[in-house]
């Protein structure tokens, strides 16, 4: 559907597979990179590793870590028995890690009564192996339902988290500390609450607010003096976001957890700011019929990937839900 923000259509140009051409050792892709997983994976996260030239993506129903080269084959590479449910992911190229945020969505065979939204874990894997260095179970920090979501990580190595449920933010230092660097009830919605997260280079985090559509501001060195970003409309069912080498942030919209599936069509909104984040507007829109439950975003040599989950049918029935094939969207802009 166009709109009057350079919304960017571009279904005759989905033919194009996987890899055009490398130059220089660097791969090339086209606008849509397909790839199959074993049955039933439903990745939800992506991240890319500069050095090996894969993507990684995680798995709401079985948790696995999987990688996908430039030709679009998906390799196993992580199974552990503590991933549940895998979400939000990154790679953290200088500490030669990556970093998996673990849940339990109540839709895989690992699930129980004890963990179904009651789980906020981060475990960190060696990187190019996959060996497992350490495990942060977060859900101790404060009392009530816990999904944790998604992470990201500032210069010197400190990670950050959101919890859907309880309205947080949590740290892991980079002595391994866990501890709660925020909590509000300014945060808190129905359903689905916190949900992506990026590091600003200028010393802040930016949130999104799944179900209450709205944009967080939050200062490193002062995270109680957090704010709203003033927005000329409402993102809700903000997803996964990635902050853009031009500065600009691609916020990743669906309605797959919200009361009313109609109430956002599935799109990802190009927001920009004149004023370091303290009001924003949607630059450009993508929407198009191809997008199938987008749910996070990666840059990649200065295009952005939007990984399309499909993940409808796995929350509608998890035991027929067998999904086999997924891809990658690259944004026209």
């Amino acid at each position: 559907m166009l709109n009057t923000r350079s919304t960017v259509g571009w279904c005759s140009r989905l033919g194009l597979t996987a890899l055009l051409w490398v130059l220089w050792g660097v791969p090339t892709y086209a606008q849509r990179l397909y790839f199959q997983t074993p049955p039933g994976t439903y990745p939800e996260g992506v991240t890319f590793d500069a050095r090996t030239r894969q993507f990684f993506v995680s798995s709401l129903k079985y948790g696995t870590i999987g990688r996908i080269d430039a030709t679009g084959t998906y390799h196993p590479f992580i199974r552990d028995p503590d991933l549940i449910t895998s979400v939000g992911l990154h790679v953290d190229a200088r500490r030669n890690r990556l970093l998996v945020c673990v849940t339990d969505a109540g839709v895989g065979p690992k699930s129980s009564d004890r963990t179904i939204n009651n789980l906020a874990r981060v475990i960190e894997y060696e990187l190019p192996h996959g060996r497992r260095r350490r495990v942060f179970d977060l859900n101790f920090l404060l009392p009530g339902a816990h999904i944790a979501n998604d992470l990201t990580f500032d210069p010197d190595g400190n990670v950050y988290v959101t919890d859907s449920l309880t309205p947080a933010v949590y740290k892991i230092d980079q002595a391994g500390q866990a501890s709660v660097f925020l909590t509000s009830e300014a945060l808190q919605f129905d359903g689905i609450n916190l949900n992506g997260i990026v590091y600003h280079p200028d010393g802040y985090l930016l949130l999104a607010s799944y179900s209450g559509g709205l944009l967080w501001k939050l200062p490193l060195q002062n995270p109680g003096a957090f704010s709203e970003v003033r927005l000329e409309e409402s993102i809700l069912g903000a997803d996964g976001m990635v902050l853009r080498s031009d500065g600009k942030l691609a916020v990743v919209r669906n309605s797959s957890g919200l009361a009313d599936p109609a109430a956002v069509k599935d799109r990802i909104d190009l927001l920009i700011s004149a004023d370091g984040w303290r009001s924003s507007r949607i630059e450009q829109t993508f929407t198009d019929p191809s997008l199938d439950v987008p749910t996070t975003a990666v840059e990649v040599q200065g295009k952005t990937f939007v990984l399309n989950a499909r993940d409808r049918e796995l929350f509608a029935d998890p035991q027929t839900a067998w999904q086999f094939l997924y891809w990658l969207d690259v944004l026209p802009f």
